[in-house]
């Protein structure tokens, strides 16, 4: 049996999930050896951490599941050849996946067949980390299949464990095979932390490790750009949908220019509502001091972030009530010395010291985020001072170093038990 880790993962490397290479990087710094199962092989051009995959080699550790094909016909077919290239016991082994008493609907439309085949190519390691519930309940169908025979432990972000109302059943039925076979689930917040317990994972499985911060790389510039004479720079990073709050961000920017102090607003990200969010700005007539920059990359992000005043975390939820579970962008500012203001909504408030770090304000409550972005601009001491107080709070608690301990720790539980 290996002694590497295997990262069950989806596309790599993702743009949207630098966190999972830092991740990777920071327990191959602690000693660990791993290998990165991913759903889909991307161009590294794609990522914004080319220099990191490089440096350790990622892309050469990553190996691909076979492709679940659309079509039935393609399917079974498939399937057809994967049996028959499969050793004895493994064909056995994968058709167990047709027993329709335990799978049901899985087992007549081959998915849980394709859920097991995803394991069979690949030698078997002690302990598999899933990243999001559908990888983890991937490798629980194959460990419950007789496929593989190591410990899992998966880790949740927030959308896999979401149920909109009057669907808690379905996907308790859906992770029904994760929480019997998975070994232990981490979450980033204690938020997270219950929605799984909502959807029947076992909460003495259950292991709030927040998602680090690269600190060695997101930390405050040596040398400030900003002039004396600049108006206040407050920021926003997210992609452009509704539950991010923009739009309420924008709306404070219009009735902190009402009481004539001078302050621009940047916008970096992308989405569907772009062209919504430029409207606003235009009905506003503030073009000139909100700006919707698009995506940018990491080192982007940290340069804006290094040279601004104010960051603003504007998320709220949307209308099925999803969301955010700890709010990375909110950490990363603090670690670039950054205080923030964000609305007390889902996650957020446990990455955010009130009036230590940032300021919270009641979920909606738009005219006190407003009135706390106002109380910081009058305040500049104040701001430095909650600042330094951001810097080592994610240093101390939100750390690469500081997680990553943390999940070795696990790992080094489950291996020994």
């Amino acid at each position: 049996m290996k002694t590497t880790i295997a990262f069950v993962i989806n596309a790599f490397p993702q743009p949207s999930e630098t966190f999972i290479a830092n991740q990777i990087t920071a327990l191959i710094q602690t000693g660990r050896s791993i290998d990165i199962l991913a759903n889909e092989l991307l161009d590294i051009g794609n990522s914004s951490q080319t220099d990191l995959l490089a440096r350790y080699d990622l892309m050469k550790a990553t190996s691909v599941f076979p492709e679940t094909p659309s079509n039935f016909y393609q399917r079974l077919t498939r399937a057809l050849q994967i049996l028959r290239d499969s050793t004895p016991v493994k064909r056995f082994a994968l058709l167990k996946s047709l027993n329709v008493f335990t799978y049901r609907r899985a087992a007549l439309n081959l998915d849980a067949f394709y859920q097991g085949a995803r394991f069979v190519r690949h030698g078997d390691y002690p302990l598999y980390h899933a990243q999001y519930g559908p990888n983890g309940r991937a490798a629980a169908i194959a460990k419950e299949l007789g496929l593989i025979r190591g410990k899992i432990i998966t880790t949740f972000h927030g959308y896999d464990a979401h149920c909109r109302l009057g669907q808690v059943a379905s996907l308790v039925k859906f992770y029904r095979p994760l929480f019997t076979h998975g070994d232990l689930f981490t979450a980033n917040t204690d938020y997270l932390a219950a929605q799984l317990c909502r959807i029947g994972c076992p909460e003495d499985k259950i292991r709030v490790v927040p998602m680090g911060i690269d600190t060695s790389f997101f930390h405050p510039s040596v040398q400030n750009l900003r002039r004396p004479t600049d108006p206040i720079r407050l920021l926003s990073v997210g992609r452009l949908v509704g539950w991010k709050g923009h739009h309420l961000g924008i709306k404070a920017v219009t009735d902190i220019l009402s009481t004539n102090q001078e302050v621009h607003y940047t916008i970096i990200g992308d989405g569907p509502e772009k062209s919504n969010l430029q409207i606003l700005i235009d009905k506003y007539g503030i073009d000139n001091q909100v700006t919707l920059v698009g995506m940018k990359n990491q080192e982007e992000v940290r340069n804006y972030m290094q040279n601004s005043d104010i960051f603003l975390m504007t998320s709220t939820h949307d209308d099925h009530g999803r969301r955010e579970t700890q709010g990375m962008v909110s950490a990363e500012a603090q670690a670039c010395g950054l205080p923030v203001v964000a609305f007390l909504s889902g996650g957020i408030g446990s990455t955010i010291r009130h009036d230590l770090t940032g300021l919270l304000v009641e979920e909606n409550d738009t005219s006190g985020f407003t009135k706390a972005i106002i109380d910081l601009i009058d305040n500049p001491l104040r701001r430095k001072t909650m600042g330094r107080a951001g810097v080592d709070f994610i240093k101390k608690n939100y750390s690469l170093d500081v997680t990553a301990r943390a999940i070795n720790e696990l790992y080094c539980n489950l291996l020994e038990n």
